[in-house]
């Protein structure tokens, strides 16, 4: 069975102890969520890839029209990826140790470009993971953070003008990892609040 060594620096993979900064999360089987939304996936990357591939002048029209459908598309975004993180936190953390809740950074600057943020963050009752991948949109690959949630601080941070850029702000061991998302599609909130009854749940440790 999988799991983590007590201060997550080892993960076991069932026959060997991998080091933490070194496990490669292979492609997994999708969820059958994931399955049904990935049509309306596809599609949406369809056309944020002609809108990158053109200009503003000569990809006007569908610029616009990416720009009228881009909410959706972003909730889309996020609710398939969310998926994938569930399915990493089963591959990482076995079936016993079901996710409270998580979340993905995803945003777009228009003024300065198409941007796509790569963090993930997964909350369980005896574990808070921050995961990255190294491609837009692709499925987790890296494990940035494992930890007990009582060595974890994590807060809401209002980015951007009138919070265009709310960000989940996670910090432990000296380092902090961005979920940095759009106003109206990530949700903060849940993923704190389960961060919080995680660490009440849990007797107090000593900070590291």
């Amino acid at each position: 069975m999988a799991g983590f060594s007590d201060d997550c620096q080892w993960w076991w993979d069932g026959t060997t102890w991998i080091a933490t900064s070194q496990i490669v999360i292979p492609d997994l089987p999708p969820t059958e969520h994931a399955k049904e939304l990935g049509p309306r996936v596809a599609r949406f990357k369809a056309l944020d890839s002609a809108a990158l591939a053109g200009s503003f002048v000569d990809l006007g029209p569908l610029i616009f029209g990416w720009l009228f459908w881009y909410r959706r598309a972003f909730r889309t975004y996020r609710e398939w990826t969310i998926e994938q993180l569930h399915a990493a936190a089963g591959y990482l953390l076995g079936p016993n140790e079901p996710v409270m809740a998580a979340d993905v950074g995803l945003f777009a600057e228009l003024l300065i470009g198409w941007t796509w943020g790569g963090y993930g963050v997964v909350v369980t009752a005896g574990h808070v993971l921050v995961l990255a991948n190294d491609k837009p949109l692709g499925h987790p690959q890296k494990v940035l953070l494992a930890a007990d949630p009582r060595q974890v601080q994590m807060r809401l941070h209002a980015g951007g003008i009138l919070n265009a850029y709310p960000t989940i702000l996670i910090s432990a061991g000296g380092q902090v990892w961005p979920i940095r998302g759009m106003n109206g599609i990530i949700k903060p909130e849940p993923v704190i609040a389960a961060w919080r009854q995680a660490v009440t749940a849990r007797p107090a440790v000593s900070s590291a």
